[in-house]
């Protein structure tokens, strides 16, 4: 399974805060999908400040200008560079933007989870706990994984490896401190959304939840870094070599305990 154009527009959006959509974007939509996104409180329509340049083929989006105007009468207008003034509709100002409670909430009720999402920080919702299997897992939706240099993963995800990570598009940086790392499920590839809500591909959730308890199976049994872990430190020694460096910046590098040593060697 994998999102339609409309909503990987609305997960990419979701991804990057303060993104919005403007009426032109929308308008390019199949209406159904707006109707469920609206419907669900995903996406909320505001009365916004920018409009695509309808006399414009460059695809111009400007700022528009409401000058004052007699009771009843909305004159609007924004600057174009190949056009001047050129006037809009207050219909062609409307923007769109993501909701993200709206989102979490979504994403619980896919999951089942026990309880209503509540926000921990920014960009991080936790829904709480779904049963698959015999097993109870923490679900924790992560907004801006992409982006965030592995904080989020750090400060909420912890290290124990059972929990799912939901993230809009991307894998998100796993920090090199985590040994075990959860099942990543990427909205973009996972799920769809209707008019009843998000819908999860649970085939797709379950390969990625055996893959990551193998993975945290053979780091417990073999005391260290689970497979995944030592393929991104090898990634990094690879990448490092590529980099010209005195002999005692590697030695330094390679005497990281534990790690780089241990990845040269493999």
């Amino acid at each position: 399974m994998s999102a339609e154009p409309a909503f990987l527009n609305l997960l990419h959006a979701a991804a990057r805060e303060g993104s919005r959509f403007t009426h032109a974007q929308v308008s390019s939509w199949d209406p159904s999908d707006l109707k469920a996104f609206t419907g669900l409180g995903i996406l909320e329509r505001i009365d916004g400040a920018i409009a695509d340049c309808p006399d414009c083929e460059i695809g111009h989006v400007g700022e528009v200008h409401v000058p004052p105007a007699p009771a009843g009468r909305d004159r609007r207008h924004l600057a174009c560079p190949m056009h001047g003034r050129v006037e809009v509709t207050a219909e062609s100002s409307l923007e769109w933007v993501v909701r993200p409670g709206a989102l979490a909430t979504a994403v619980a009720k896919a999951f089942g989870t026990n309880r209503s999402p509540n926000a921990h920080a920014r960009g991080v919702w936790k829904p709480g706990r779904c049963t698959i299997g015999e097993a109870s897992r923490e679900v924790i939706l992560l907004l801006n994984a992409a982006g965030d240099g592995g904080r989020d993963f750090t400060a909420h995800v912890g290290q124990s490896g059972r929990a799912i990570v939901v993230v809009p598009v991307r894998e998100p940086r796993v920090p090199d401190g985590i040994r075990f790392a959860p099942a990543v499920v990427p909205l973009a590839e996972a799920a769809a959304c209707t008019a009843n809500g998000i819908e999860i591909d649970p085939r797709f959730v379950l390969d990625l939840l055996r893959a990551a308890d193998e993975d945290t199976r053979l780091a417990r049994e073999q005391g260290g870094d689970s497979p995944r872990m030592r393929k991104r430190i090898q990634q990094m020694v690879r990448e490092e070599s590529k980099v010209p460096q005195t002999d005692a910046l590697l030695v330094g590098e390679y005497g990281r305990p534990g790690r780089l040593d241990k990845a040269a060697a493999a």
